[in-house]
């Protein structure tokens, strides 16, 4: 007696293999015109894209506003804020300033066996009274008298 729910049960598991089976088949015939038009992998609708850096008309219009605004009212503004409220202006300020600079210099360009040249002609002046010490006053100036 054992053996007819066996039966049964391995009927009924195939055919809801067979079932889903269809279901997918059924799904994927769906999907397939779908498939030859869609993206590929790293593939954009849109190659070219929007350039870096354009904005958007609504973007562009705020902007320009924003801009006549400050050209009429930005003066008066700031001294309203320094005289209320200066602890914001140097919140702000301090918001619009770079987090770092960078120093340029053409000593930086310099090798530094170009350097050590530098620094010993500089020595060499120095030691013949061509050039007073620094800090001295004295010696040569680059300031016409």
């Amino acid at each position: 007696m054992t053996s007819k729910p066996d039966r049964d049960s391995k009927q009924r598991g195939a055919d809801d293999t067979a079932s889903k089976q269809r279901q997918l088949s059924s799904r994927e015939r769906q999907i397939a015109p779908l498939r030859e038009h869609a993206f590929k992998p790293g593939q954009s609708g849109n190659p070219a894209g929007r350039p870096k850096g354009s904005r958007n008309k609504l973007t562009t219009e705020f902007f320009e506003d924003l801009y006549a605004a400050w050209q009429k009212h930005g003066d008066e503004a700031l001294e309203r804020v320094a005289e209320n409220s200066p602890k914001d202006l140097v919140k702000v300020t301090a918001m619009l300033m770079p987090r770092e600079f960078e120093l340029k210099s053409p000593l930086n360009e310099l090798t530094d066996a170009e350097l050590r040249d530098y620094l010993d002609a500089v020595r060499t002046l120095i030691a013949s009274g061509a050039v007073g010490q620094l800090g001295d006053g004295g010696g040569a100036s680059s300031k016409p008298h």
